[in-house]
């Protein structure tokens, strides 16, 4: 996944680990790593970039666990996987990027386009950035759960969506 040859990595000490971390994620990771070992969670989850043999970086996404423990309690094992999610990174990336730009364009249009889950309650899962500019409500009363409902006259709403 890496390119790491196992005798680049056996035995990995956590100073070897660390320096293949990115950065910008060491901290957020460590935080969550010495809460798991202290006991103050039942796994590590984490989402982090790891640097390749050829120095670029990839998206992990970290389960582990403390499988041992010495009779003090402090961690002796831990057991866990990583799997390779910088492919859903990269869309997740673009995706952000999409809607950016579609922000950009719909705050400038006279038209307010929004997004509900197909299912009831229909909750809003997106709107565009304009919609104050006509209408006098604000996004917080949208997005709350049914909140849309108060504003469409009750003769107006389907059986479906009275439930």
């Amino acid at each position: 996944m890496l390119g790491y040859r196992l005798a680049d990595l056996n035995p990995l000490s956590f100073e070897q680990f660390e320096s293949l971390v990115h950065p910008d994620d060491f901290l957020q990771l460590r935080e969550k790593l010495d809460l798991h070992l202290a006991g103050g969670s039942e796994y590590l989850a984490h989402e982090f970039r790891l640097r390749t043999a050829s120095g670029d970086w990839r998206w992990i996404k970290t389960r582990g666990q403390v499988t041992a423990r010495d009779d003090d309690g402090a961690p002796r094992t831990m057991s866990g996987v990583h799997l390779d999610i910088s492919r859903v990174m990269e869309r997740r990336e673009v995706q952000e990027l999409v809607n950016q730009r579609l922000d950009e364009v719909l705050s400038v249009t006279p038209a307010v386009v929004y997004a509900c889950s197909a299912e009831p309650p229909h909750q809003v899962v997106y709107i565009s950035p304009n919609l104050g500019r006509f209408f006098d409500v604000d996004e917080a009363q949208l997005t709350a759960d049914r909140g849309w409902y108060s504003l469409v006259h009750p003769d107006d709403l389907t059986p479906t969506l009275r439930r």
